[in-house]
């Protein structure tokens, strides 16, 4: 089977498809990722993964410079003779499909979300939401099927005519690799390195929250948030780790937490494991996900979370069991959440729910198998016979 998986950033490709696709290079598989060049292109190639590049402008919204993106899509993916394209994100999902209306390989898109423009109001993305539903709905004629994570997702784009039920498949986000993120996974001379930067003592509570800077995150609810925190509690301790999205219409300046004197910034780098091994409680107050690899991420180190309760992040909390929910775009919420946190006795045993979570759940063995199942089925049958999706559990079913 030859199968590529294409994307508009490398580094989503490396980051949340990497597992799916050496399991696929393990089983003699031949493996393409399609994504513009970037910091981690050249590891692909280091897996037996061959990496093709084209150019896309992520922030465009001109017509014309559209046209060409799709052309330089058409171009990337018609220069592999390939069996299935599996794309992710708005602009890929769309355009490769488009393109592939001349090409003869099957197609199967994820929704890993719906994006700034289904979240924010304002009326240019009300417009763009329009136009991007219409394209969709020329896409859906050429893909096979679309992957949801969420139930919110899947029902909407059923509910609003996008796609027929029968090209609708649940699979539960990207998986987490459980062995990886764990509590005994720790390097204690990185964890001893980044106590004594934050200067933390027995007393101090730390609040850790990891994402992208950009408004839908929740990152000024985040600020506010713990600046009145900080008013009760001084003795908690804040971090932010993550950068600016320069590629992203809705990109904020990093400024913005690196000049709050309640919240220790720190760019996004390798050593997540550790910070979040220090971390008391991991929050992200996003206004929508399609399911958030970082909450998983954290669960699986055992730490209790709390999230807004809206699509891809309510999923992965039990109310009062591993976390708590608060309301998007709502700084107050978010602060009691926090502050009930904080006052809880039970602590530890929010944290190892959480764990038990994940791994029952989200693990990635689990998301893996389900993938390499629809990847042979789209593969072999010709009829394309569809799956059904279990309303119980979401898994895929003959």
């Amino acid at each position: 089977m030859k199968i590529a998986f294409i994307s508009h950033y490398d580094f989503n490709l490396y980051r949340f498809r990497l597992p799916i696709m050496k399991e696929l290079v393990k089983n003699n598989h031949i493996v393409y990722a399609i994504s513009p060049k970037g910091d981690v292109s050249h590891k692909f190639e280091e897996l037996n993964i061959k990496h093709i590049p084209y150019e896309i402008n992520r922030k465009s919204l001109n017509p014309f410079l559209e046209i060409k993106n799709m052309y330089n899509i058409y171009k990337a993916i018609s220069s592999v003779d390939i069996d299935i394209l599996h794309s992710f994100t708005m602009k890929p999902n769309i355009y490769s499909s488009l393109a592939s209306f001349f090409l003869k390989h099957k197609m199967i898109c994820s929704i890993t979300g719906l994006g700034s423009f289904y979240i924010d109001k304002n009326l240019k993305s009300k417009i763009i939401k329009i136009i991007t539903k219409m394209l969709y709905k020329i896409s859906s004629k050429r893909a096979n099927y679309f992957i949801f994570q969420n139930e919110d997702d899947k029902n909407f784009f059923i509910n609003e005519n996008i796609i027929t039920k029968d090209k609708s498949i649940l699979i539960r986000g990207s998986g987490i690799d459980t062995d990886k993120f764990s509590p005994k996974n720790i390097n204690e001379k990185k964890v001893n390195k980044i106590k004594t930067s934050l200067k933390l003592k027995k007393e101090n509570l730390v609040i850790t929250m990891i994402a992208r800077i950009i408004k839908q995150k929740g990152v000024l609810e985040f600020i506010s948030a713990i600046d009145l925190i900080k008013k009760k509690y001084p003795y908690i301790k804040a971090i932010f780790i993550g950068d600016s999205d320069d590629g992203n219409t809705f990109n904020m300046d990093n400024n913005l937490i690196k000049n709050n004197k309640n919240i220790h910034y720190i760019p996004f780098n390798d050593n997540i494991i550790d910070y979040l091994y220090i971390s008391d409680l991991y929050v992200l107050p996003s206004y929508r996900e399609g399911l958030s690899m970082s909450l998983l991420e954290a669960c699986s180190m055992e730490k209790a979370i709390v999230t807004t309760n809206v699509a891809g992040c309510r999923d992965v909390v039990d109310e009062n069991i591993n976390g708590f929910l608060c309301e998007p775009e709502n700084e107050n919420s978010l602060f009691m959440a926090i502050d009930k946190f904080i006052n809880i006795d039970n602590k530890e045993e929010l944290g190892l729910a959480s764990r038990v979570k994940v791994k029952k759940e989200f693990s990635i063995k689990i998301v893996i198998e389900k993938h390499l199942e629809l990847y042979e089925e789209v593969f072999t049958d010709i009829n394309l016979v569809p799956f059904k999706v279990s309303s119980k559990d979401g898994n895929l079913i003959k």
